[in-house]
Parts: C-alpha cells; structure tokens; sequence
C-alpha cells in the first residue's frame, strides 16, 4: 500500500475502532518510513510549515500505516501557535502546545527546538494495532527527514473513529474509544503534554 496526498481522506477510514481483523505482528525494528510527500498547507496559513503525507512499512514492503501533518524547519525562534492558527482549526492546538514547549527548554536552559513534526491524522491497519507501534511510526518520518530527536518537537492530536468512519460523538461510548487509544500511545513512549488533549514525544 503506498499513500500520496489524494489519500488523505482514506486517512481517517484506516483508523476504524471495532474493524476486526487477525492481528499480525510484527518486530518495531523492521518499520521504516517508506515515502513522505511534502507540500504547501492546502488551508494557507504563514509559509512556516508544510504539509506532508507519509507511508510507513515493514522490511517486507507492506504498507501497515498513513500518516498526515504539518512539517517545520529552522523555527526555533518563530511564533508556533500563530503559524498553526493560520493553518488550521486542527493545527491551532497543536501549535500551541508546541509553543509551550519551547517556552518550557527555555525555562530549564535548554536552547529551542529546530523542527517540529505536528501529526494530524495516523492510520494504523487494524490487523497491526496493539504491537505498540505508534512512537515507533512518527520516529520513522522523524528520521527520515533526519530530524535530531533532541532537537526536534513531536505532538500529535488523539482522535478515535467509529467503525463506519468518522469522528465519535460526545459520550461514553467515544470516551472508551479515546481510553484505549491514549493507552497505546502510553505503551508506545508517548505522553500527554500538561492539562491539555495533546500528546507529544517527550525529549530525552
């Protein structure tokens, strides 16, 4: 399975909870990124960050994950929050949390980041699900841009879908999907960034 930018919509079916499928595993060394278009943000926005669709797949060239987003070079000293405000409703958050965390090196004496990697959507084929793989994945498209994990910020957005696709409504039953899902990021290395929805790779 290879992903372009036309299949950004087929992003979020791939994401299906309750899409039952046997479960393959397979070994986190042998997941690689296998292609990343990069282009303009489609919903405008500062000409800071560009928006990439990414493939991921195993040594065997099975293609197991879609991953879509915003991209950022040489931002250490740019505004985040207003750049991804300019984007997008769903990269505003995204930004912000990115902008605190820049704000918080600072505070330790760190100098800022260099790059960030904002993930919008991850759809992971549900035969795959539960190998722990979703920090594995964004380290792939990290490494392949050759990113400095000490020098680079990750955040991304949880999103659970429901089985026909689409978005879950308030309610319990969406609240269950979204505890399932934050566990996996957990299990996967990632972390919740402070009180807010936002998740991100902490830099070690």
């Amino acid at each position: 399975m290879a992903w372009a930018p036309e299949d950004a919509a087929a992003l979020v079916l791939c994401c299906r909870e309750g899409w039952m499928a046997d479960r393959v595993t397979v070994d986190r060394d042998d997941i690689f990124c296998e292609r990343v278009t990069v282009q303009h943000p489609i919903d405008g926005g500062f000409d800071l960050f560009r928006q990439f669709y990414a493939t991921i797949s195993t040594v065997d060239e099975v293609g197991i994950c879609g991953l879509s987003g915003w991209v950022g070079w040489r931002i250490a000293y740019e505004d985040l929050h207003d750049a991804a405000d300019a984007i997008s409703a769903d990269a505003e958050p995204l930004g912000c949390v990115a902008q605190r965390i820049q704000i918080d090196r600072e505070d330790r004496g760190q100098g800022p980041a260099d790059n960030a990697l904002f993930v919008d959507r991850m759809g992971l084929e549900p035969q795959y699900r539960g190998n722990r793989l979703a920090g594995v994945m964004i380290e792939a498209v990290a490494d392949l841009f050759r990113f400095d994990a000490e020098d680079t910020i990750v955040v991304l957005t949880p999103e659970p879908q429901r089985p026909g696709g689409g978005p879950y409504s308030d309610g319990p039953e969406r609240d269950d999907a979204m505890s399932r899902l934050c566990a996996a990021y957990a299990k996967s290395g990632l972390e919740r960034w402070a009180d807010t929805s936002i998740w991100w790779r902490p830099i070690r």
